[in-house]
């Protein structure tokens, strides 16, 4: 994902994908959309405008260490090395080599997560989401995953919980639907 919250300009415009969800409605269909909240690529927007948003930590010498990746923040010159997505291999911990691992215990990327979805239903009309990897963001699964690493303590309210209670306030007819495993 490199824009969590843009149409890539191969699959259209936005005009197009407003387009797509009204015929899809006229024809009784419901349009659910990928959210993929756990992860980013490498050069995402939201890790190039925030990579406070990101597990992180100051570069070191060198090479960065194994699930690790170089990061210039384009604003401040600052240099990070920067978490690849990762998750629980049968005790070990596997990453996805070409992601980046977004930062739940951030109450500002909460708070941005949360206002992307909102915009998905607000501006194009979409009725619904696949949540990519849900248990990965799981406070359980994710503190246990990256503790130690994490920017601060996990908020108490799971951030699923946070999103749908937000989301169906405003538009109570969204769904969601978890990949789990």
């Amino acid at each position: 994902v490199r824009d969590h919250a843009g149409i890539h300009p191969d699959l259209g415009t936005p005009e197009e994908f407003r387009s797509f969800v009204a015929r899809a409605h006229r024809a009784g269909l419901k349009v659910i959309i990928d959210f993929i909240p756990n992860h980013s690529s490498m050069d995402s927007k939201l890790l190039n405008e925030h990579p406070d948003y990101f597990i992180h930590r100051p570069a070191g010498q060198g090479e960065p260490p194994y699930g690790y990746f170089p990061h210039t923040d384009p604003a401040s010159g600052r240099k990070l090395w920067v978490r690849h997505g990762g998750y629980d291999s049968y005790g070990s911990k596997a990453y996805w080599e070409d992601t980046a691992q977004v930062d739940y215990s951030n109450p500002a990327l909460r708070r941005e997560m949360i206002r992307i979805v909102s915009r998905w239903v607000s501006e194009y009309g979409v009725d619904g989401f696949r949540v990519d990897m849900a248990y990965q963001v799981l406070s359980g699964y994710f503190g246990r995953n990256w503790s130690g690493e994490m920017g601060g303590p996990l908020p108490k309210r799971e951030f699923l919980e946070e999103l749908i209670t937000e989301l169906k306030a405003r538009y109570p007819g969204t769904a969601f639907v978890a990949e789990g495993y």
